[in-house]
């Protein structure tokens, strides 16, 4: 037996009935310079790593990054509809460190993370939010204060820019949050 037919009994075979009818789950990861990888190659940035990653497990994914550097929570607020397209099934994002360098509180950032969150459900999409009061608190948590896992490298904590070493630490930490969450998506028709 050859051809289509041949792969899909050998998809439900190996990875069962669900996996055939997968579809492919479109992930839009926005936010400020971490997410759009400053300093390093955009294949070494979170996203093209994270979608590596995902794909290595077996799912149908493709990973869009749309993050800027030096954004802030309003900013990408207002940039929402063309940093995350219509037909994206799961929006990742974290913003907020430009907001509190500049001297907004705490609790501003966390009313604007709020505002992107609740607009994006609004439009149909699973989201998740990386940041204060969420599963995962800080994007860099465990390596803030490593400047191996950094672009700039000082004598001092960094907490800012991370390498590519920095990124494969962190899609590491957040795969096992994102899977279960994708997996779902690519069993829906």
């Amino acid at each position: 037996m050859r051809g289509p037919i041949a792969a899909l009994v050998a998809a439900l075979i190996w990875f069962g009935p669900s996996a055939a009818l997968a579809r492919q789950v479109r992930i839009v990861v926005t936010g400020d310079s971490n997410i759009e990888g400053k300093g390093v190659s955009l294949s070494d940035a979170y996203p093209a790593q994270l979608e590596r990653a995902l794909r290595a497990k077996g799912l149908d994914v493709t990973v869009l990054n749309t993050g800027r550097n030096g954004d802030v929570t309003a900013g990408l607020m207002r940039r929402l509809d063309s940093a995350v397209p219509q037909g994206t099934d799961l929006v990742i994002f974290t913003i907020g460190i430009n907001d509190l360098t500049r001297g907004e509180p705490l609790e501003y950032v966390r009313e604007m993370n709020g505002k992107i969150r609740d607009t994006l459900k609004a439009r149909g999409m699973e989201v998740m939010l990386f940041g204060p009061n969420q599963p995962l608190k800080n994007f860099q948590d465990g390596i803030s204060e490593d400047p191996d896992f950094h672009v700039e490298k000082v004598n001092r904590p960094s907490q800012f820019h991370l390498n590519a070493q920095g990124y494969a630490h962190v899609v590491k930490r957040t795969l096992p949050i994102i899977m279960p969450v994708v997996k779902k998506l690519a069993a829906r028709k």
